[in-house]
């Protein structure tokens, strides 16, 4: 009930039945709200173990108590914001690299527009660097997109 009545806040001021104007609010309200952190530091697990990164996943209402998130933090958060509005979602895995299957390190949303039938997908990537993104993606050799 939280997340939808903060969903909902975040999207009072978009017309009626203006879906991008709705997934746009989503976009800065995490932009500006949820700051980009990486994973904790890769280290030991145990002693003599091997050095590994640890990648911590959490709910969208937990990334906003925290006020810092990975991608797929941003990810989880973006999607149930517009989920919460009526907004499907995908997730995108990315990769820097044609070949391999484990080289996928980056993910985003994608909003799908207009809300009841998709015709459209809007990336909605929160991590880029920078200012206004809304729309854009950044360069990647391959991808694979999931349903939220």
């Amino acid at each position: 009930p939280e997340m939808r009545k903060l969903a909902l806040q975040i999207t009072a001021n978009c017309p009626a039945r203006d879906d991008e104007c709705e997934a746009r609010a989503i976009y800065n309200y995490v932009k500006r709200n949820l700051r980009y952190t990486g994973d904790i530091a890769e280290h030991k697990l145990w002693a003599g173990g091997p050095v590994d990164s640890v990648d911590l996943y959490v709910t969208g209402k937990r990334a906003l108590e925290n006020g810092g998130e990975d991608c797929d933090g941003h990810t989880v958060t973006v999607s149930s914001l517009a989920i919460l509005n009526g907004i499907q979602a995908k997730f995108r895995a990315t990769s820097p690299y044609r070949w391999g299957k484990e080289a996928y390190t980056h993910v985003y949303p994608l909003l799908g527009l207009p809300k009841n039938n998709p015709t459209r997908w809007i990336a909605a990537d929160t991590t880029l660097p920078g200012g206004d993104h809304f729309g854009q993606e950044a360069p990647h050799a391959k991808a694979f997109d999931v349903i939220a």
